[in-house]
């Protein structure tokens, strides 16, 4: 398996590649999607980091490939699967992960239906997440990773995968700008009634408003990672540098994070079957109010 194997999700792989051909590849590593999609482009991407070739995607030529193929890479651990992921299973990761690498590459820990690890197994893997020794990279592969605790969260970069399933794209490059517009709007701070027009048009069905608040987070996102990536080598929306820039220049990470999680949570209301236009004044009313000052 590699990323030329893999449908979709063109724009993660494309970020993907970026920081595996610049070398700087972040310490904890959070996917969320459908399990067998996310398990095969988090192991393609370890494929792709573990090859000797170095150019973004797997050769399936090299030692380091045919080794990774072969299921018996000194390189990856991997945990979890059917069941719950207890505090021993961390323990065995921990304890690898103070082992040095024979290879000089990376050690990549992998935890699989990471949702499923304990209160306990979470508290523990959260110290090695704060302080991983060097050359260590944890990938975190979940379905919902609502289910892990914030501060589990907070020390990862996270990619959410679309779904083959899903329809969470604008049909056009004109409706993805007047989002985008929105957005900032929002972030201005700008009243209720200069903001409806896209407010009915936003929320005329749960569809348009998945499609909206996926958006949203996606680019509170980007903009948290642009504080420590100057060169927007990381962000997901690269084209959009311009207006991330922007925002990073006036808001804090804080800031930026809160207003993600303030997308996560309007997602959870259109969920819980809340209106879609009343999920999204929700929304619209708790960024504002956790920007002020």
């Amino acid at each position: 398996m590699s990323f030329s194997d893999l449908q979709g999700n063109e724009n993660l792989i494309a970020r993907l590649k970026r920081m595996i051909c610049s070398g700087r590849i972040f310490h904890g590593c959070l996917f969320e999607g459908n399990a067998k999609e996310t398990e095969a482009l988090a192991f393609s991407f370890v494929k792709a980091a573990l090859c000797e070739r170095q150019d973004g995607d797997a050769c399936g030529i090299c030692t380091a490939c045919r080794k990774f193929e072969a299921q018996n890479s000194e390189d990856v651990s991997v945990i979890g699967g059917d069941g719950t992921v207890r505090d021993k299973d961390i323990e065995m990761l921990i304890q690898t992960a103070m082992k040095k690498s024979y290879t000089g590459h990376p050690l990549f820990l992998i935890v699989r239906n990471a949702e499923r690890m304990t209160l306990r197994a979470q508290n523990r893997l959260l110290k090695t997440l704060e302080e991983p020794p060097s050359g260590v990279r944890i990938l975190l592969l979940a379905e919902n990773a609502e289910l892990l605790t914030p501060t589990i969260r907070s020390r990862c970069i996270f990619f959410r995968l679309e779904s083959a399933l899903q329809k969470e794209h604008f049909v056009s490059r004109e409706e993805k700008e007047q989002a985008l517009d929105f957005i900032c709007g929002i972030l201005e701070g700008k009243p209720f009634y200069a903001l409806s027009q896209h407010i009915a048009r936003f929320s005329s069905s749960a569809e348009d408003a998945t499609r909206f608040f996926g958006t949203a987070e996606m680019f509170f996102r980007d903009v948290l990672v642009s504080f420590y990536d100057r060169d927007g080598s990381l962000v997901n929306e690269r084209e959009e540098m311009q207006r991330i820039r922007r925002c990073a220049d006036r808001f804090t990470p804080r800031q930026m994070a809160e207003a993600a999680v303030c997308a996560e949570n309007a997602q959870k209301d259109l969920a819980f079957h809340v209106s879609p236009g009343r999920a999204l004044k929700y929304m619209i009313f708790d960024i504002q109010e956790k920007l002020k000052g």
